[in-house]
């Protein structure tokens, strides 16, 4: 690419082209705006530095709620320290995926906003925004309007980066942007939009998952909530229960526990809907 290729629209030519030659710095905004031109995302340069600072609650064993928390409290903490705006998206992220399970409420409708003003901001999107929207899709702080630009947004990406390569990485754009369109499904459902829902998991089903087994994991979790929905009964109910196994004896079993609770509380709620 040339220096006008990547700079267009952002900063100048000549700001670049300085920078490039170390005479001057970019403003973070300008950086994070460049990156994604380049292939390039915040994420992926800020795992270097987390793997070297000592108080970086991550150093221990992972895959906990409480460690992702934690690491979400550092990263704001670093973020009020340096102003760098990574710190703040990157801890946003993790207090919205911790709140998803534990119901904390910390992660506010501030938060939000600070996101999806970085999301509209950057386009197109790196591996971090598609990452950041995936993540965001669960919250459900975001407003029916909010869900449904988003949705759109991760469509396109999907459809866009729909690669053999992409489409067996857990850690691809294409899973990210899968994953997104898959959490809005369960948010539908959980606001009581069964027909939206609906519709949004038959578009994924045109997608290719069949070499991912994450995303096959949440299709047929969402289709049992659908049938449930629609047939409510033990049959279906001890579908989701088998189920749920998979979860056992992974470091994955804390958050397997809790959707298995979430699960039992949609049942409840069901239940009490087809009674009346």
């Amino acid at each position: 690419m040339t220096i006008h290729q990547v700079a267009h629209g952002i900063i100048s030519d000549a700001a670049l082209s300085r920078f490039e030659r170390g005479e001057n710095e970019l403003s973070t905004q300008s950086f994070l705006q460049l990156l994604p031109r380049l292939n390039g995302n915040p994420d992926y340069l800020q795992y270097g530095y987390a793997g070297l600072d000592l108080a970086n609650p991550l150093a221990g064993p992972s895959g906990t709620l409480k460690t992702y928390h934690d690491w979400g409290l550092h990263l704001l903490a670093l973020f009020d320290k340096t102003g760098w705006p990574y710190y703040r998206l990157a801890g946003i992220e993790r207090l919205i995926i911790t709140d998803t399970y534990t119901q904390k409420g910390e992660a506010t409708r501030d938060m939000v906003q600070v996101v999806l003003t970085h999301l509209n901001q950057v386009q197109p999107w790196g591996t971090f925004e598609i990452r950041l929207a995936s993540r965001l899709t669960r919250s459900s702080l975001l407003e029916q309007s909010e869900l449904l630009h988003l949705l759109e947004q991760c469509w396109a990406v999907a459809r866009q980066h729909a690669t053999e390569m992409e489409i067996a990485w857990s850690e691809s754009p294409f899973a990210y942007a899968v994953i997104a369109c898959q959490a809005i499904s369960m948010e539908l459902i959980y606001r009581n939009q069964f027909a939206a829902a609906m519709k949004v998991v038959h578009g994924i089903e045109q997608l290719p998952l069949n070499q991912n087994l994450s995303l096959l994991y949440n299709q047929t979790r969402t289709r049992l909530y659908l049938a449930y929905h629609e047939h409510p009964g033990e049959e279906i109910n001890n579908q989701f229960l088998s189920f749920a196994q998979a979860w056992q004896g992974t470091r994955f079993a804390e958050i397997g526990q809790k959707n298995l609770t979430r699960w039992k509380d949609y049942v409840k709620k069901e239940n009490r809907k087809h009674d009346d």
